[in-house]
């Protein structure tokens, strides 16, 4: 076996985010940021064509061209590292859905789940997440902060329940509130009846425009606050259903720029708009399905006691293996973390036809070790797999075809993987403290947007943040001094070999790729090209 890695541990890279390597002098406090998260938004549709409002900001602002997600390229993940500025082996969410024993012994759960939130903040002493949130940064700062989400994410970027630590600032997702009471207020300041989410329906639109229009019509009702964030489920679920680049999908892109303008035209109507710091940024890119699987049955095939779900009153055996499925990407728990279990299944993933990158807690012959992804949490899975992609087009013209678990088929979409089209997203800036007109080729990461709205608001960030400041954006801001080192490392066992591309800038690492094989894809030509879709029927 060859295992080459170039490593850096948690310590140096949290001392790096900590020293503030060349920042720039601390800019005068902004009154006002809005963070808005456009739901799987891949930066080749971030183009006058598609979302005019969205190109028009980053004419006036920066356009960063070379942002990352965080891996797991999933929303719950990045939704995490958004709020706190860290990677996913730090602020404790690895994956969209994670197996809690004390808190639900027989299934994985999904992390945004406000049930699962709670339960799991009272048996850890309120670390479900294990950083500050911005929000609470900002409020700890003396400042105010309104969140609207058209998800559950919500709940992960500021589930206070204490009202007098909220200071009255209000967390809008998926139609509750924090606090409760709130959400009669909302509705009767939108004129109607309360909006109906459906986290299962093909297209989420008018969930977005009601939670935009929540956001700027009832939570700013007395006052743009200090911070607000808006998040949007779209385009994301008409990409799941329909494909990236779809007609349907198209029209989800559109109806998401249509909420960046309503946002615009309530700041410009409060004369604030040139006081304010607007961020677009997306959790993750997006791809599409090539083709799917069960992981339980592929698990069972090859002899091993592999279940989603547990009967009642069970717990996990030692050596069975509790599945997390995460559609790009899949868990595998491992009852006792039983070494030899761990072992042998991880050798028979690499015979699997779906298996793109395996990370096992164990550094097992052939693979990586969770911690060279910086996803090695206590509650990480043992083993976890991200699916092979390719770089073909769909029918709809978008490059990028994955492996998916679950329902979903060929054509429809899917993330998380280590696709180039998966861990690169859409991040765009505008507003009083950036650059104007300027297009940023640094590599940059979702975790770097919390330092950065820290900095623009003058709040002191976590000390466990691993993000950096985006000094090169700022007005008056200076790079960093050095130039990107992008290195590959790789794994080998028997007939297996996979990859891990990782850039390293200013003590920083962001993950590019990864895959099979021993070096990365150049896929940088490769923009989807919306025309070659189909008429929508």
């Amino acid at each position: 076996m060859k295992h080459s890695t170039v490593r850096r541990s948690f310590a140096l890279l949290t001392m790096a985010a900590i020293s503030g390597l060349a920042l720039a002098q601390p800019a005068a406090a902004a009154r006002h940021v809005v963070v808005i998260v456009w739901d799987g938004m891949r930066p080749d549709f971030a183009r006058s064509d598609v979302a005019p409002n969205l190109a028009a900001l980053a004419d006036r602002g920066v356009r960063f061209m070379n942002n990352h997600s965080m891996y797991v390229t999933s929303t719950e993940v990045n939704g995490t590292a958004l709020a706190t500025g860290a990677f996913p082996g730090v602020d404790g969410i690895v994956t969209n859905v994670m197996y809690f024993p004390e808190v639900f012994a027989g299934r994985p759960v999904d992390t945004q789940d406000p049930v699962v939130i709670e339960k799991h903040d009272q048996l850890t002493g309120g670390h479900h997440v294990r950083l500050k949130t911005l929000p609470e940064l900002v409020r700890d700062a003396g400042l105010t902060t309104a969140v609207a989400t058209s998800k559950q994410v919500g709940f992960i970027w500021d589930r206070t329940q204490d009202e007098q630590a909220r200071k009255g600032c209000i967390t809008l997702a998926e139609g509750a509130t924090i606090p409760e009471k709130a959400i009669g207020g909302i509705v009767a300041q939108l004129g109607g009846d309360m909006k109906h989410f459906d986290d299962h329906k093909p297209g989420r639109l008018s969930d977005d425009t009601w939670t935009a229009r929540a956001l700027t019509e009832a939570l700013w009702k007395d006052g743009v606050p200090s911070l607000s964030v808006l998040w949007m489920a779209e385009p994301d679920a008409s990409q799941h259903q329909f494909g990236p680049g779809s007609p349907q999908a198209l029209a989800a892109i559109h109806n998401a720029d249509a909420c960046l303008g309503m946002v615009e035209a309530a700041l410009k109507q409060r004369g604030l708009l040139d006081q304010t710091d607007i961020i677009v940024v997306s959790d993750h890119g997006f791809s599409t399905i090539s083709q799917n699987f069960s992981p339980v049955k592929v698990a069972k095939a090859g002899g091993f006691d592999a279940v989603e779900q547990l009967p009642e009153g069970h717990t996990l055996a030692k050596g069975q293996i509790m599945v997390s499925a995460n559609g790009g990407a899949v868990g595998y728990y491992v009852g006792g973390h039983d070494k030899e279990t761990i072992a042998k299944f991880s050798k028979y993933l690499q015979g699997t036809d779906y298996a793109g990158v395996i990370f096992t807690s164990t550094g097992e012959a052939g693979t990586f070790k969770l911690e060279d992804a910086f996803l090695n949490a206590p509650e990480a899975p043992d083993i976890l797999v991200s699916m092979v992609w390719s770089d073909e087009r769909s029918g709809n013209g978008t490059p990028g075809m994955v492996v998916s678990e679950g329902g979903r088929v060929r054509g429809q979409g899917m993330h998380a993987t280590l696709s180039p089209f998966d861990t690169h997203n859409t991040l765009i800036a505008a507003g009083p403290h950036f650059r104007k007109g300027w297009q940023n080729t640094l590599p940059s990461a979702n975790a770097d947007v919390n330092p950065t709205v820290c900095e623009i608001l003058g709040v002191k960030p976590d000390p466990k943040h691993t993000g950096r400041v985006l000094t090169e954006a700022l007005e008056g801001g200076k790079a960093p001094e050095g130039e990107p080192q992008t290195s590959t490392i790789t794994a080998h066992e028997g007939a297996w070999t996979q990859y891990l591309t990782r850039t390293t800038f200013a003590g920083h690492v962001y993950i590019d790729q990864g895959g099979r094989g021993t070096s990365p894809k150049d896929v940088s030509g490769l923009v989807a090209e919306p025309h070659m879709a189909p008429a929508a029927k």
